[in-house]
């Protein structure tokens, strides 16, 4: 099965959880990371994180361990896409 934005330079996904949360319809970083890595894109960007984090290393470092190249986006962010 073919994914959206397969091969791509950057994927910008929601990470808004830790850990799944049953109920809640966003992503967790982990589901994040592991398609990022299935569509095999060069980096992940991680958004709409939850406030509940003071920090956002914690989930950056969660979503490190199967996607290595994560980051997570914070307010006026820029990212230079090559051509």
């Amino acid at each position: 099965m073919r994914q959206h934005g397969e091969n791509s330079d950057l994927l910008i996904h929601d990470g808004t959880f830790l850990e799944e949360e049953e109920g809640k319809s966003h992503a967790d970083v982990k589901e994040a990371a592991k398609i990022a890595k299935k569509s095999n894109v060069k980096e992940l960007i991680l958004t709409h994180v939850s406030r509940r984090y003071t920090s956002p290393k914690e989930l950056e470092d969660e979503a490190k361990k199967i996607f290595e190249n994560t980051r997570v986006a914070h307010d006026f962010m820029k990212v230079k896409l090559k051509d």
